[in-house]
């Protein structure tokens, strides 16, 4: 067989054969669809970007492939940017991957700027998919190999290399910083042991789970936290600072693409965080977000800003998050590899379609595969005023009273929380850490540390034990491959140099002090 396709370089003739293929209105009523089915996903907690995808795959039994698969990229593009929705509104992650996105996003819409937050993350989240969809198109071939090449080790570095980064969400005060973190640590060992199989930590029976649900934790921690926060204050103004019109709000504190580029180098930098984390198989978009999140802090010209309420920390976490949903897909389509759950799901709809995935699905199905290529761009430029059609909607949660909007938000985490996997110990979990979490804040104790180590936790844990049975206990593992040696090497200097900043500025506070 001729080989119309060579590696790594775009064949025009099958571009030219993909976009004749989608010029018709069913691809293009398909991810509109899409779209829209997937922001309203994304945006209701315990709805995940993969479940959305698992609901709407049989809707694509009957339809062809240029039909079919783009409208479940669309589902899954709209699910990562309307999980920001909820969490800049009520402080609700709608999906793990927005984690990084309230830390910023909910203090913005408590200073009535909810509709400039949610803006200034689809318009980050567009930018960064479009950038990483451009990546897959003229790369697939060389990034997909790339990949391939991180081992345990390699993960195992790149996981604590994460977890140093993110140390900037430690807040303060070192020492509350880094109980919150050894919380969220003791939470991500909950359950079965992930190499041996027993239970541990067996309170109440937990150690027979697989582990704390991701969802239920990330409910409590920030969205029954906030409400418990709120009755403690008695309030009866909005959910916003004090601002009851969605008209003030748009009239003064919209968000334009012009804008955006003033934050270049955060939407650059996080761009290209997600778009490598999401290559790497069994990352995803929240280690992305909070990795981009916490790097664009420290190259920020205004790092005290970030948590504050500052958008520059709302588009390096959406940029980061939304540039994961191209690349995630390059080992399944080149290497047969599914990176994550929501790989493997669009892989199985993949082979439904009759395309099979690995090296020779451009010589097989070369202008199927452009057609889908091309409707992902198409799929990022419906994006926006779609997305804005979807958040002015949500955004009218702001003019509701919040004493009648807790009972709403309290059984949307309740929901959230057991439909996952319809279980009511789910909701014990979230009960019990939404408590803990406002306890946090009662002493202020940052919960965002907690987060992030639960989140990382049980995969670092995973990687260094992989990697330590591989090389029968010796750490040189971790410094043998090129790889590793360069995530470890920046390790250690990234926890040098912090070293040193607080060394310089122990010394400062101490000369101002002492004069």
């Amino acid at each position: 067989m001729e080989h119309k396709h060579i590696d790594g370089v775009i064949n025009m003739e099958m571009v030219f054969e993909g976009l004749l293929s989608l010029a018709h209105w069913q691809p293009i009523l398909a991810i509109v669809s899409g779209l829209v089915i997937g922001s309203f996903i994304g945006a209701t907690p315990g709805l995940t970007g993969n479940m959305a995808l698992a609901i709407t795959v049989p809707l694509t039994f009957k339809l062809p492939p240029v039909v079919g698969i783009p409208f479940l990229l669309a589902v899954y593009k709209g699910s990562l940017s309307g999980s920001s929705y909820s969490a800049i509104l009520m402080n609700i992650p709608g999906t793990s991957a927005a984690v990084a996105t309230v830390l910023d996003g909910y203090p913005m819409t408590q200073k009535g700027l909810a509709l400039r937050a949610m803006k200034a993350g689809l318009y980050s989240s567009v930018a960064a998919d479009t950038f990483s969809d451009l990546i897959l198109i003229a790369f697939a071939f060389p990034l997909a190999n790339a990949a391939l090449n991180f081992g345990p080790a390699q993960k195992a570095s790149l996981l604590v290399l994460a977890l140093v980064l993110c140390g900037g969400l430690l807040g303060d005060s070192l020492a509350k910083g880094l109980l919150a973190s050894m919380l969220g640590l003791l939470f991500s060992m909950v359950g079965l042991d992930p190499i041996v199989g027993r239970a541990r930590l067996n309170i109440f029976g937990l150690g027979r789970m697989e582990s704390i649900d991701l969802v239920a934790f990330l409910i409590g921690a920030f969205a029954l936290a906030e409400v418990l926060m709120q009755i403690r204050k008695n309030t009866n103004q909005d959910i916003g600072s004090g601002k009851v019109s969605m008209d003030i709000g748009e009239q003064r504190e919209g968000f334009t693409f012009r804008e955006l580029f003033r934050y270049k180098k955060a939407l650059i930098v996080s761009s290209i965080i997600g778009t490598v984390i999401g290559i790497v198989p069994g990352a995803g978009a929240s280690i992305a977000g909070l990795l981009g999140y916490s790097t664009v802090k420290k190259i920020s010209n205004e790092p005290e800003k970030f948590g504050t309420g500052h958008v520059e920390g709302v588009i390096a976490a959406e940029a980061a998050s939304g540039a994961v949903s191209g690349a995630n897909i390059l080992p399944l389509l080149t290497l047969g590899i599914p990176g994550n759950a929501a790989a493997a799901i669009l892989g199985a709809a993949f082979l439904l379609q009759g395309i099979t995935p690995g090296p020779t699905i451009f010589v097989d199905s070369g202008p199927q595969m452009y057609s889908i290529f091309l409707a992902m761009i198409l799929a990022n430029a419906l994006h926006v005023p779609l997305g804005s059609l979807v958040m002015k909607a949500f955004s009218k949660i702001r003019s509701i009273p919040f004493h009648i909007l807790q009972p709403v938000i309290i059984s949307l985490c309740i929901l959230g929380s057991y439909s996952v996997n319809q279980r009511m110990l789910d909701v014990y979990i979230m009960l019990a850490i939404g408590v803990i979490a406002y306890l946090m804040r009662r002493v202020d104790i940052p919960v965002a540390p907690m987060v992030v180590a639960y989140i990382l936790g049980r995969q670092t844990e995973m990687a260094i034990r992989q990697s330590l049975l591989i090389s029968g206990g010796s750490l040189k593992i971790f410094i043998d491959n090129p790889l590793s040696l360069l995530f470890t090497s920046c390790t250690v200097l990234l926890l040098a140099w912090t070293l040193y900043v607080k060394c310089r500025r122990d010394a400062s506070n101490k000369l101002h002090a002492g004069v």
